[in-house]
């Protein structure tokens, strides 16, 4: 059967324009270059070789017939001595020629050095000229491209959170609450698990009522396929969970078929524990103009897809938080009391993340815990430490590039490094063990003996900046 929203897999992830430019910059070489300039001045000298032969026998002519030179008549029966040139008026033509125009000059032609396949050498040197003047115009005009072209972020194809999962002007709409109440203990986790082949968003908002609610809204280009949704509730009092599903279906009727979701969880000041899961392509935002805190929150987007979306906010404060995305983008900024882990390992995902490390009044000493794992997706972490936390970070990479700048956040401490490649700023003493060398002692910023520590392993390139 037909599967569902079609038209967001199908939507381009790169630029067109600029791999079309790419290749036609590949085919154009330098020997192509040489060859078809050389082509073009070979072809222009023999136009102006045949112009200039042409206009010497026009104007051989035209002395001719100025100086009453023509050639004599035509003669149906020439005579014996015509024949055998003893004609006298032939004979005193040819002898006044010779007199009014002395002998028939040739003509001639410009000088060549030296000729090369059968090509005069000076239209070559010229060619190869003009070819080394267009590459170096066109170095430098790839210069000045690359100079006010801006350093690539890794977002540059990054969809746009909702619009770009379409199925929004369609005829059939379907809202409703799929929870509504208020949860057995303050232990207890909500865990929101999404699967089918429906595409959508979830916003994360605060709320100032008692109760949790989650509100939803269903549309589709065929109502059938709303009536094929379903939801369920479960509770696990030995796990402390309560479950909302929402399943989707895998197939439409035709090809064209869409189905979308849009979820809003409200999260009062009773909610403590929020877990996410989604096997669907889904675009998940913290509201940004909401103020709200959770003890614990985890989201796991588990679609390998591109098109899968995480925009935390630092406006939702967490004292544990882990997040999740197989393919698609994390992108935004977390804040955090205790440990922030950004698992990203299994998939190409990327991640683009600034970090706040919240004031922890009850344990001064207690460190600020990081850990990052990605895979061959690009790594950006933007360090910021206004309370001057104690600072304990993991990275962690299976090949993509990271990008980590811990610049002005009071770092004290050694940084345990290993990595295939590497650039780093503000370090002292060698950098550890690149290649598999041990140094005699890892490097440090600030206070080498201070109680901050770093751990970085990647067999690919990492940027350290502090």
């Amino acid at each position: 059967m037909p599967g569902l929203n079609g038209n967001i897999n199908g939507r381009s992830r790169n630029n067109n324009n600029g791999n079309l430019m790419d290749n036609i910059t590949k085919q154009i070489t330098f020997t192509r270059v040489f060859a078809v300039i050389l082509g073009v001045l070979t072809f222009k000298q023999h136009r102006e070789d045949q112009r200039e032969e042409q206009e010497h026998r026009s104007t051989l002519l035209t002395q001719g017939a100025a100086a009453g030179l023509n050639p004599p008549p035509y003669r149906d029966n020439p005579s014996s001595e015509d024949l055998v040139g003893l004609n006298s008026t032939a004979m005193r033509g040819d002898a006044l020629a010779d007199e009014e125009l002395g002998a028939r000059p040739t003509r001639k032609r410009k000088p060549g050095c030296c000729v090369c396949f059968g090509i005069h050498c000076d239209l070559i040197f010229k060619a190869l000229g003009i070819a080394i003047l267009l590459y170096l115009g066109w170095g430098v005009l790839k210069l000045a491209k690359w100079a006010l072209t801006p350093s690539p972020t890794g977002l540059e194809n990054m969809p746009e959170f909702s619009k770009s999962l379409g199925c929004e002007q369609v005829p059939y709409l379907y809202e409703n609450d799929i929870f509504k109440g208020v949860l057995p203990t303050n232990q207890t986790t909500l865990v929101l698990d999404i699967s089918g082949a429906g595409v959508g968003t979830v916003l994360l908002t605060s709320s100032d009522a008692e109760e949790i609610k989650i509100s939803m809204s269903i549309k589709s280009n065929e109502e059938g396929l709303l009536e094929k949704v379903m939801f369920s509730q479960r509770g696990d009092p030995e796990d402390q969970t309560e479950t909302v599903s929402l399943t989707t279906p895998s197939s439409g009727s035709s090809d064209k078929a869409c189905l979308r979701f849009d979820v809003v969880v409200h999260i009062p000041a009773s909610l403590n524990m929020l877990a996410i899961t989604s096997k669907s392509v889904v675009h998940v935002k913290y509201d940004e103009l909401a103020a709200f805190s959770l003890s614990d929150l985890t989201i796991d987007l588990k679609s390998l897809g591109p098109d899968n979306l995480l925009l935390p906010s630092r406006q939702l404060e967490v004292q544990r938080t882990k997040l999740a995305v197989r393919g698609g983008y994390l992108v935004g900024s977390i804040a955090f009391e205790g440990e922030a882990e950004i698992d990203n390992a299994y998939g190409s995902a990327t991640t683009n993340l600034k970090v706040f490390p919240l004031a922890a009044p009850d344990n001064l000493e207690m460190p600020a815990e990081l850990k990052t794992r990605t895979g061959t997706g690009r790594l950006d972490i933007i360090y910021a430490n206004p309370d001057t936390r104690l600072i304990s970070s993991s990275h962690t990479s299976s090949g993509g590039d990271m990008y980590l700048t811990y610049n002005g956040v009071g770092y004290n401490g050694r940084v345990d490094v290993q990595a295939g490649s590497y650039r780093a700023s503000g370090l002292q003493g060698s950098f550890g063990r690149v290649g598999g060398s041990e140094p005699a002692e890892l490097p440090w910023v600030g206070d080498k003996e201070g109680p901050d520590h770093m751990k970085i392993r990647t067999p690919g390139w990492v940027g350290l900046w502090f």
